[in-house]
């Protein structure tokens, strides 16, 4: 084995198995209480399940769920909630006519067809961004794809001395 790789190799293996997996788990960690999930479990499962799997779970149960907060108290709710389980508070827009939940920006309630007035917002604040989460994703993609290919020039060069 050449010098080069007794000295990289160490550094790689240190990378892959020890610093992604801590980052991964601390951006879940920051991300699973900002949405009121249990952060601690989701951090351990995204930073200790092979292949980044538990990462890949986590993003799936994040975009399912549709985890927001009250505008009103900050509590975490899920998208499909109309009121706020700890404070009350309206979460969608409804119809004046029949009480249907609308969605901002429609003209017309999808039941009654009764018109709705101009500022039939939600008061629920937009979805939560996970784009942080699917860059390091892509990142970590990346970097694994660099060492595979490092790996490989060290293989052919070892053959070829």
């Amino acid at each position: 084995m050449s010098v080069t790789a007794l000295v990289f190799l160490p550094v790689f293996v240190l990378i892959f198995v020890i610093a992604i997996p801590v980052l991964v788990g601390v951006l879940v960690y920051n991300d699973a209480r900002r949405r009121g999930l249990p952060p601690l479990a989701w951090a351990l499962v995204a930073a200790l399940v092979p292949s980044l799997l538990g990462l890949v779970a986590y993003l799936v149960v994040c975009a399912v769920g549709q985890f927001r907060r009250c505008s009103a108290c900050g509590a975490p709710v899920r998208g499909e909630y109309t009121v706020c389980p700890q404070c009350g508070a309206q979460l969608h827009a409804r119809c004046e006519s029949c009480g249907a939940s609308v969605q901002p920006g429609w003209k017309v309630c999808a039941r009654c067809g009764a018109p709705l007035p101009a500022t039939a917002d939600a008061t629920l604040p937009a979805g939560t961004n996970q784009k942080a989460l699917w860059t390091v994703l892509a990142i970590v993609a990346v970097l694994v794809v660099l060492f595979l290919v490092f790996m490989f020039l060290l293989l052919i060069a070892n053959f070829a001395v």
